[in-house]
């Protein structure tokens, strides 16, 4: 760009979308900010690429340079060599691994193709065809069009066992593609999260070549992998990443059906549903407990949406307390064997026996056991997190007890500047922790007013500062939360206090250092002010808008915008105060 040149020129800078909001918080705000500055200014007029092009046509045509990209003055190299772009790196990092792994996924995506083309052949009147056309199905998470598309695609009628191959080779191929998403090569280390993710791909690719074909690809992978160094001395090479965050997200249907029957034991499933991108149907189930053990046995068909692959299963579960999951899955063969099986382990639940329980699990499941270790990950947190909440329940009220006997003497020991003792300063934690908890609940719940709760959550916030303790306040503020949503609703139904209200919410939640996230509050009040249904004075929606984090000029002139004419009529008579109606 060169501002003396004689003719109009477009100077275009790329920035990724996602770095405002995402990759920098409240950068979306600032962005909308610095619009609105520019917008106001009368020599500038904001447009799109479209409408600067409609305003100076081209006189001339450009060719893209081949081979070439934003991110990395070498070309492509990014993508395939050491050529010194990365992100996120330390000092004295290398990507050599670049260059083996894009080797190692050629190989792998050269078997696959063959692959592909050979079993493909026999159920697809043309295979690449079918591949391009998939995005069809791909498109649609449920996959209802899945006869049709096979149908039009088929190189004969094809039998629900060939659908299920031919589903498997296309998802097979899908995969193949996106194991080579670029940002599996843009940062600096081999065992990033995002290369870590295109060799999931590759791993999900392989699984669906060796059900499809019953072709194993995963040893020519993890060999060529085994030449691709990473400079963290804990993995030693790509092979090792592999196995140690590849292979354990690799999830078969038999591990979707365990992690149907372990969660189970916890949570009371719909008799029918989804996991995913499966479809259960649980068709029996019963569930027990004698002392600190659990048993539960079920009757569950598990089908998926993307392959069609369907298992029909009896599985059975022993929770022995804790971490503790014994989990065997075994086919369904009829009713009367299951209600046999569910009778015999139920016999010794009854008797207390745990030991012949396990013994019988064992006899009745052959094949290898489901632990807690075979939940999906967001399960596995959430089991993790409630089995530590029932644990952490039960030594709560013993820190309550220490914390209310020696609150004095750690005010002592602050005034005297001596230090407090760990074990006080963890009691002072929890109880204070616990108390602001109780207190933000009974709000939520209706049994205290705000303008109390107000004053007890401030005089708990002092002595937390006088005490030096440090309530966990992740466990606060989602209370906050409901209580913000809340005013907000009442707001919205016409209570005119829930303003003021949600003021001092605002305040006391910057006061305890909460942070709350605005996010849903934000879009709500911008919405109803939209409307026209907003009936505030504009000194009050100014400061709600500045509580919230707008800019009250712009939320006074939406709202404005919004209210009846007849309204403004009567303001511009002076018939009325300024409010917006």
């Amino acid at each position: 760009f060169d501002g003396g040149r004689g003719h109009d020129e477009i100077l275009s800078v790329a920035v990724d979308g996602e770095t405002f909001g995402h990759h920098k918080k409240g950068g979306d705000e600032v962005l909308a900010a610095g619009l609105r500055a520019l917008h106001a200014r009368p020599d500038l007029e904001l447009v799109n690429a479209a409408q600067a092009l409609a305003a100076c046509p081209p006189e001339w045509e450009a060719r893209v340079v081949e081979n070439s990209s934003w991110s990395c003055e070498h070309g492509v190299e990014r993508w395939r060599s050491d050529c010194g772009c990365s992100g996120n790196g330390q000092p004295g990092w290398k990507q050599h691994w670049r260059a083996p792994l894009r080797n190692a996924l050629d190989e792998l995506r050269g078997q696959l193709a063959h692959a592909f083309e050979t079993e493909g052949g026999k159920v697809l009147a043309s295979p690449w065809e079918a591949r391009d056309a998939f995005i069809e199905l791909v498109l649609d998470p449920e996959r209802a069009g899945a006869d049709a598309f096979l149908d039009a695609h088929a190189a004969h009628p094809l039998s629900e066992a060939e659908r299920v191959t031919a589903l498997r080779l296309l998802e097979m191929q899908r995969q193949a593609m996106l194991m080579y998403t670029s940002c599996g090569w843009f940062f600096a280390e081999l065992s990033g999260l995002e290369t870590v993710q295109v060799l999931k791909y590759a791993a999900r690719a392989i699984q669906l070549a060796l059900d499809a074909t019953g072709t194993d690809l995963e040893p020519l992978l993890r060999d060529a992998l085994a030449r691709a160094p990473t400079n963290l001395a804990e993995f030693e090479s790509g092979a090792v990443i592999y196995d140690r965050l590849v292979k354990p997200s690799v999830v078969s249907l038999e591990g979707v059906a365990a992690h149907h029957a372990i969660a189970g034991v916890l949570e009371d499933w719909e008799r029918s549903g989804r996991i995913f991108c499966y479809r259960y149907e649980l068709r029996a189930r019963r569930r027990e407990g004698a002392g600190i053990a659990t048993l539960a046995v079920a009757h569950v068909v598990l089908s998926s949406l993307v392959t069609r692959e369907r298992l029909d299963l009896t599985s059975g579960v022993l929770h022995l307390g804790g971490s503790d999951f014994r989990c065997g899955l075994r086919p369904f063969t009829s009713a009367g064997e299951h209600a046999k099986l569910e009778r015999e382990l139920f016999a010794e639940l009854d008797r207390v026996s745990l030991a012949q329980v396990v013994r019988e699990l064992d006899q009745r499941f052959v094949g290898r056991d489901y632990t807690l270790r075979d939940l999906f990950s967001d399960e596995r947190r959430e089991v993790a997190t409630r089995l530590l909440r029932d644990t952490l329940a039960r030594y709560e009220s013993d820190y309550l007890q220490i914390f209310e006997a020696n609150r004095r003497l750690m005010e002592f020991l602050r005034e005297i500047s001596s230090p407090v003792p760990l074990t006080l300063r963890v009691a002072a934690d929890v109880g204070l922790t616990h108390e602001l908890k109780r207190v933000a609940r009974a709000v939520v719940d209706g049994r205290a007013e705000l303008s109390v709760a107000h004053r007890e959550l401030a005089q708990l916030d002092a002595l937390a500062q006088r005490l030096g303790a440090k309530p966990s306040l992740d466990e606060v503020r989602p209370l906050f939360a409901k209580l913000v949503a809340a005013r907000l609703g009442s707001l919205y139904e016409g209570a005119r206090g829930a303003a003021l209200e949600l003021g001092e919410l605002v305040d006391l939640s910057d006061r305890l250092g909460l942070h709350l996230d605005f996010w849903h509050s934000q879009n709500g009040l911008w919405d109803w002010l939209g409307s026209g249904r907003c009936a505030l004075d504009e000194d009050v929606v100014a400061s709600l808008a500045r509580r919230l984090y707008f800019d009250p000029a712009v939320i006074l002139a939406r709202a404005r915008a919004a209210r009846p004419r007849e309204v403004d009529e009567r303001h511009a008579n002076g018939d009325a105060a300024p409010a917006i109606h």
